[in-house]
């Protein structure tokens, strides 16, 4: 990541003045964004709903190992294994759930 940092050009967008606070412009611009989604109900659905599923399978997923580990005294190599084929499963889970998608002609709904 240093290296990278060395490497990054700047790029145009906005510019905090010169007497404004970085935290302050950032809690008034998330709070301009919450006043927006009052009045998107299904957006501020879809929200709490990502929260919480979001928030449940990363629960689950380190939970499921301190259990493993406790419950059953599993090897650290075990463990080790479990905490990588869990996102590996998972990122292979939506590619084959893509070619189901594309192989049956199912789309989105609208």
């Amino acid at each position: 990541t240093i290296v990278i940092s060395f490497k990054l050009k700047t790029r145009k967008g906005y510019t905090l003045p010169d007497n404004k606070w970085i935290l302050v412009e950032s809690i008034r611009s998330v709070a301009i964004t919450g006043k927006k989604i009052m009045n998107l109900p299904n957006c501020l659905k879809f929200l709490a709903v990502y929260f919480i599923s979001s928030d449940t399978y990363n629960t689950i997923g380190t939970i499921g190992i301190v259990f493993i580990n406790d419950e059953l005294n599993a090897a650290p190599l075990t463990l080790i294994l479990l905490i990588l084929i869990q996102p590996i499963t998972g990122a292979l889970g939506v590619l084959f759930y893509g070619i189901v998608e594309d192989r049956f002609g199912i789309k989105p709904k609208r």
